[in-house]
């Protein structure tokens, strides 16, 4: 049998075109063939509509074969019989073809990961698996979107699949913020088929910072149980397999960072009173065992809704689903008769078709009923069938029974009509829901986050009352209104776990007779609210326990943040940089304060705090903290040489006092060149002789530089030199002559221009003129007798006026007796003089000292450079000039200073710190040198510590603010040296200098309400007065007063009087007396008896209450 050909459609051809002459083929057995497979004239092919596909399972393997048995007969039509027959075996072999998409197979669903607040690079977040049908497939794992850049997806291979693992991109704090959650939409694609790819759909993974709850694979879970079990029996799956339960969990890693399933989840069986279960327990494993055997018949319901609570052991979150129990019946009994014998009666001389009554109609008086007429042919009489013609209602009525008169008239010439009265008692059926109250007050609730266990939330009470008992506005409770209660039946409440929660259940927990919700735990920092979903239930008590109803509701709980977190500086570690001469509102550095309340109670104003005397250089963004300039900053002014000290001012906007924090940092005030060179002397003049020697010096000029570094380096320069007899050194400034002076014949003033130049960009300059004048004589300038020029004296800016600095001396050149030398300080202008600024000279013949005129402030200047002169007598004088530089040392002479002080404030600090607050809490940060907490004669300092080298302030003690609101304490600063000051004293300490700072405790909900009694009691009547309303007769209520975190209770016993509001009944609207005689004496004195009536009042039987019932 060969194949020749494949036609469209066809799987294959298995004979000649000659040979489908006279021959028939039949399929006698298909194996492994799924498909509808049909063969018409030899060919093979698909039923019309039909495609071969391989079941998932089947692409494990790599081919598929399809085995058909084939009949063929050869058939002689024409003689109508089979002359030959064939049997053929034809393999089919089917080649998977990549048509299939990629299907995630992650599970539970959603798809949910966590990741830490501070993850390292890399670190896995979650596994992604897909499923690809086609044999040939390659998957890889796309992150499309999300995640703002901080995910990445690894394609690897584990146990030979391809999984995509979502790790991290980025490290380091501040990356993750808490309780956000990323949406991560991820894909996968195969790669394996080209140029098509095949992608699934899109899937989102979401992330969130921090911890989560365990996620079940469920809910619901659906088990079956079958009766008459043994304990021990394990509940199965609807395909009986035994049923596991299982739960994800978040934080409980393996070594490679995948989930640890085994023993990482605990699990709790809760029936529906939120109480273990007495019927069915569940193991470590997730598996479910039947504690005792069930009888279907025995049992008024057949379904248990039990819910699994799984808690993670590493963060003892926990989460909940739903596990519904089915109890399969098994057919175990036989059927029974209600009676053994049946009996009826009859009269044995009623006559048949007897007619006992002519055509009537029934009429009713309450439209509740309805009477239809029924001719009933078998007994010859017209019946009237009461029946119901619209809804009855237990509830609404309010003795509980329906009261009418029911009318039959005769069809005859004058009809005749009789009533007769009908009571028709209603039986109550459970059919009212319990009903929650649905106003805003109702729904919304708040706590504090501070409330610990224990705390008192709210009370939600559900009622199946049509008609509520209500209460005054007042809380005394003592104005009751509507006393009378419809129907006493018994409701409880529970939490229903769902996927609405924020978390399972949250930290709560509620009684379920009183509706009274408490915390089972501190809150977590991060909740902000929570969702609460209640169910309400009644126990079918008031109709035989069947059937249960529930309704559903929710609350909202807002929990209230409490501003106990002073704002806080993650880093105070500033330095910034701003140029000089920057516009007014120049950015110099963000700020950045963290505050870990939330809503008012977390929001931060900055503000900068200037200390008393001091000139505001800097304002400050009061939201963002961004600090910029509020002056033009000079570098070379005094403070700006110094650099600005800056103290910023986070504090919150929080309720009832605000909490503060201090940050203190410099700001360096960067240069510019903005300052020319400025000459020592507005001008200088020398005088040589013509015989003066060729480079030796004449004279030296000096100018200074105000900016920094490059910019304050100065080259000199001779722009003017008439006869080019001069030179100057660029570096120095000393001019020297450089060509012979002795061809000028008479005295002659030589003018020449220095320019100073920095090395500034752009360059600046100043110019000077130098007059040398070249005198006729031969007698030379004096000269010093030493190398005094560029000397350096130190002295201590604590040295006393008159203290001397230096001495020297000069020798003259001329003869005797004019050879003495006269000594003087040169001017800026160029003139001289004896004293100048903080100095002066004193001189005798050839000596002077050098002397100081004032004390000298290390914080006003830091050195000075002094001209000094020395001048020889005669006609002609000549002069020699030198230069000395005085360096002040700065001593321990001031007191340190306290930054920060808030001159708002009477220059003091204020901190604050929350009441009931454990030891140790920080209060302020004060800013000074080494610190110490100075004593006082209340001894406030012993109930604080402070940091000697920070000044962190912190408490040592828990404060009560019912106590004492403020404290005042006094802050010593020192500095690390003995003082340098004159008449300090003690001697040989260091100086000294207090602030005070305010502690301000702030107000917390630590005293309960007050009610003034244990136990209140009253007498009320009845209200309103109706005799149909069934009442208590005693009512023991509990009220509970709340302030949002503290509660107290106390009793209130109502008794209720019965007032006389019911008339007496009879019992029947009419009475026949149909026995007396006429002509008969009645007996004396009693009379004869005729009949007894009763007239009835109202009888009530209510929870053991019995009221009166006969008259």
């Amino acid at each position: 049998m060969k194949r020749r050909m494949f036609f469209a459609g066809c799987l294959y051809f298995i004979t000649t075109l000659k040979q489908l002459e006279n021959r028939l083929y039949n399929i006698i057995s298909k194996k492994s063939n799924p498909w509808c497979i049909v063969i018409m004239n030899g060919i093979i092919d698909l039923c019309f509509g039909m495609l071969i596909k391989h079941p998932s399972a089947w692409h494990i393997k790599i081919k598929q074969n399809i085995i058909l048995n084939i009949y063929i007969v050869k058939y002689r039509f024409c003689i109508d019989k089979i002359t030959d027959f064939t049997l053929k075996r034809i393999n089919l072999q089917v080649n998977d073809r990549n048509d299939e998409k990629p299907v995630f197979i992650n599970m539970p669903r959603p798809f949910l990961a966590t990741v830490s607040t501070n993850p390292s690079s890399g670190e896995m977040v979650y596994e992604l698996m897909a499923e690809d049908p086609d044999t040939n497939s390659q998957i890889e794992y796309i992150l499309e979107s999300g995640g703002d850049s901080k995910f990445k997806i690894d394609n690897v291979i584990v146990k030979n699949r391809r999984v995509g693992k979502i790790v991290t991109a980025v490290s380091g704090n501040g990356q993750f913020i808490r309780g956000r959650e990323y949406e991560l939409v991820v894909s996968a694609r195969d790669i394996g088929v080209s140029p098509e790819v095949q992608k699934s759909n899109f899937e989102i993974v979401k992330v969130l910072v921090g911890k989560r709850p365990p996620q079940f694979f469920m809910n619901p879970y659906i088990a079956y149980i079958t009766e008459n079990n043994r304990p021990g029996y394990k509940l199965v799956t609807k395909e009986g397999n035994a049923i596991k339960i299982m739960a994800k969990p978040f934080q409980s890693r393996d070594p490679e960072g995948g989930i640890q399933f085994e023993g990482s989840v605990t699990y709790q069986l809760l029936d529906e009173k939120n109480q273990s279960s007495s019927l069915f327990s569940i193991g470590s494993n997730g598996e479910v065992d039947a504690l005792q055997s069930l009888d279907y018949e025995d049992r008024t319901t057949h379904t248990f809704s039990l819910l699994v609570i799984g808690r993670e052991e590493s963060s003892q979150m926990e989460s909940s689903t739903q596990l519904k129990v089915h109890l399969v019946d098994v057919n175990d009994n036989d059927p029974i008769f209600q009676l053994s014998t049946y009996t009826d009666y009859t009269s044995e001389g009623t006559a048949v078709d007897t007619m006992l009554f002519s055509e009537l109609k029934y009429s009713v008086s309450d439209d509740h009923f309805k009477v239809e007429t029924r001719n009933d042919t078998k007994n010859n009489v017209y019946v009237g069938d009461i029946k119901v013609a619209k809804q009855l209602d237990y509830d609404f009525i309010t003795d509980h029974l329906y009261k009418f008169n029911v009318t039959v008239t005769d069809n005859g010439l004058i009809p005749r009509s009789g009533w007769a009265r009908i009571v028709i008692y209603i039986t109550n059926i459970n059919d009212e829901k319990p009903r929650f109250r649905t106003g805003l007050e109702e729904i919304y609730f708040s706590i504090r986050e501070d409330q610990t266990s224990g705390s008192y939330v709210t009370t939600i009470q559900a009622s199946k009352n049509l008609q509520d008992i209500s209460f005054s506005t007042k809380w005394d409770l003592m104005h009751l209104r509507k006393l009378y209660i419809v129907d006493m039946e018994t409701v409880k409440h529970k939490f229903l776990s769902d996927k609405r929660l924020t978390a399972p259940n949250g930290p709560f927990a509620i009684d379920p007779t009183s509706g009274l919700i408490t915390l089972t735990s501190s809150i977590p920092p991060s909740v902000s609210s929570y969702i609460l979903n209640i169910t309400a239930y009644d126990d079918g008590s008031c109709c035989g326990g069947y059937p249960k109803l529930h309704r559903d509701s929710y609350i909202v709980v807002e929990v209230k943040d409490i501003n106990n977190n002073n704002p806080k500086f993650p880093s105070c570690n500033y330095a910034p940089e701003v140029m000089e001469n920057q516009d007014i509102g120049t950015r110099v550095i963000d700020i950045v304060a963290t505050d870990d309340d939330r809503g008012r109670n977390g929001e931060i104003t900055y503000s900068v705090v200037v200390p008393p005397g001091q000139q505001q250089y800097f304002e400050i963004n009061p939201e963002n903290g961004t600090l910029y300039t509020s002056q033009r900053l000079d570098r070379e002014s005094q403070q700006g040489l110094r650099g600005y000290s800056v103290t910023v001012k986070a504090e919150d906007n929080g309720e009832p006092q605000h909490l503060n924090s201090l940050c203190t940092f410099w700001v360096r005030v960067g240069d510019q060149n903005d300052n020319a060179p400025q000459f020592d002397s507005t001008s200088y003049s020398q005088r040589i002789q013509r015989n003066f020697g060729l480079q030796d010096l004449v004279t030296k000029v000096l100018a200074t530089d105000k900016d920094q570094d490059k910019n304050a380096e100065v080259a000199y320069f001779l722009i003017e030199n008439p006869g080019d007899y001069f030179q100057i050194d660029q570096d120095t400034g000393v001019i020297s002559l450089a060509k012979s002076v002795s061809g000028i014949s008479q005295e002659t003033q030589i003018p020449l221009v220095v320019m100073a130049q920095d090395k500034g960009t752009p360059p600046l300059n100043a110019n000077i003129t130098v007059t040398i004048t070249v005198t006729m004589g031969s007698m030379e300038a004096p000269t010093w007798d030493e190398t005094y020029d560029g000397r350096t004296y130190t002295v201590a800016e604590t040295q006393q006026i008159g203290y001397t600095i230096a001495k020297m001396s000069a020798t003259s050149s001329v003869p005797p007796p004019l050879d003495s030398v006269s000594f003087s300080i040169v001017k800026p202008d160029g003139s001289t003089t004896q004293v100048l600024g903080n100095f002066r000279i004193v001189s005798s013949d050839k000596e002077m000292e050098l002397k100081l005129n004032r004390q000298l402030n290390y914080t006003e200047n830091h050195s000075y450079t002094l001209r000094l002169r020395a001048e020889n007598q005669g006609l002609s004088p000549l002069s020699r000039e030198i230069r000395v530089t005085v360096i002040v040392k700065d001593m321990n002479n001031l007191r340190p200073v306290f930054e920060g002080l808030d001159k708002q404030l009477s220059n003091l600090y204020r901190g604050s710190v929350p009441e009931n607050e454990p030891v140790y809490r920080e209060v302020i940060n004060v800013r000074a040198v080494k610190y110490s907490l100075y004593p006082d004669r209340y001894n406030v300092y012993q109930l604080f510590t402070i940091d000697s080298t920070s000044g962190l302030i912190k408490t040592n003690t828990t404060f009560d603010r019912e106590k004492q609101k403020v404290y005042y304490l006094i802050v010593e600063a020192k500095d690390g040296k003995p003082s340098d000051m004159p008449f300090h004293e003690p001697p040989n300490t260091p100086n000294s200098a207090t602030a005070t700072v305010q502690v301000i405790i702030g107000d917390k909900n630590d005293n309960p309400p007050v009610i003034n009694q244990s136990l209140y009691t009253k007498s009320i009547h009845e209200q309103p007065p109706d005799s149909s309303k069934s009442i208590l007769k005693i009512y023991n209520l509990t009220v509970t007063v709340s302030d949002g975190y503290h509660t107290s209770r106390c009793r209130v016993v109502l008794t209720v009087i019965d007032i006389n509001d019911n008339a007496p009944e009879f019992q029947k609207p009419e009475y026949i007396i149909d026995d007396v005689v006429e002509e008969e004496v009645p007996p004396l004195p009693e009379g004869q008896f005729l009949l007894q009536c009763f007239k009835l009042l109202l009888f009530f039987i209510f929870k053991g209450f019995v009221g009166p019932f006969m008259n």
